[in-house]
This record gives C-alpha cells, sequence and structure tokens, in this order.
C-alpha cells in the first residue's frame, strides 16, 4: 500500500465531491421540456333570465338543442345560433331573447378568455289545460 500524506488524501477526496455532482448534471441544452395540454373550461351562462321553452302540443315532451358561438367578452353571437330538436324552431325567438339578455362567462384556454361554442339541451312540455280532455280521461 503506497503512503499518501493526509492532506493529499483529503485534497483528493474534495476535489472528487465537488467535480462528481457536475459531471452528472450536464445535460444536454436540446432536451424537450414536457408540453402540458391546454386547459380549455367551456363558456357556462352567469346572468340573465331563465329560459323558458313552449311546447306545440299538450302531453308530449318536446327537445330543444342549442348551439350558439360565445365571445371573448361574455356575448351571445345570434347569428351563429342552431337549434335542433323537435320544439327547437317553434322556440327560436325566445331562445334568441334569451340569448341577447344572458350574459356568458367565455371559454378560456390557459385562463386567456377566446370564442367558442356554448352546447346546451332542453326538453319543454306542455300539459293538458283541461282535466276532462281524453288525454287526462281514466280508462
Amino acid at each position: 500500500m503506497a503512503f499518501i500524506p493526509r492532506s493529499l488524501r483529503g485534497l483528493a477526496l474534495a476535489a472528487s465531491v465537488i467535480a462528481a455532482p457536475a459531471a452528472f448534471a450536464q445535460l444536454p441544452a436540446t432536451t424537450p421540456r414536457p408540453t402540458l395540454p391546454d386547459r380549455i373550461t367551456p363558456p357556462v351562462p352567469i346572468a340573465g333570465p331563465r329560459l323558458v321553452l313552449a311546447a306545440p302540443f299538450a302531453d308530449t315532451i318536446y327537445a330543444v338543442n342549442v348551439s350558439v358561438d360565445i365571445e371573448a367578452n361574455g356575448k351571445a353571437d345570434v347569428n351563429t345560433l342552431q337549434l335542433s330538436g323537435s320544439a327547437g324552431d317553434f322556440n327560436r325567438q325566445a331562445v334568441i331573447t334569451w340569448l341577447k339578455a344572458t350574459t356568458f362567462r367565455p371559454a378560456k384556454r390557459n385562463g386567456v378568455p377566446e370564442r367558442a361554442t356554448f352546447r346546451m339541451s332542453a326538453e319543454a312540455l306542455k300539459q293538458a289545460d283541461d282535466p276532462g280532455s281524453s288525454a287526462a280521461a281514466p280508462r
């Protein structure tokens, strides 16, 4: 066994402790960082009147499907309104009136407001007015 002075051994140990982490910590500058997916929240109605739908005939459930673009400022673009369902066209004016009076929290992508499509489905039911009608009469 070779004799190495204590001070030289201590110096060699200190140099290895300092140099080792630096060698492992060097990563290539081109290492890609993981990308985070976009965080998207849809538009949501926050203030305005309640939407009241009508049904053309009694004792039948009608569907109304609404699709409309909401601007980044929270207002609906009624020019993009699309209605479907069995009572969609029957309720067009009621939906337009509701959209014009409603404020939306706009969609956000990573916290930044942006234009997006608002979709909603609802049902309408008109009850028979006359309790003695044939639809309500027991058999």
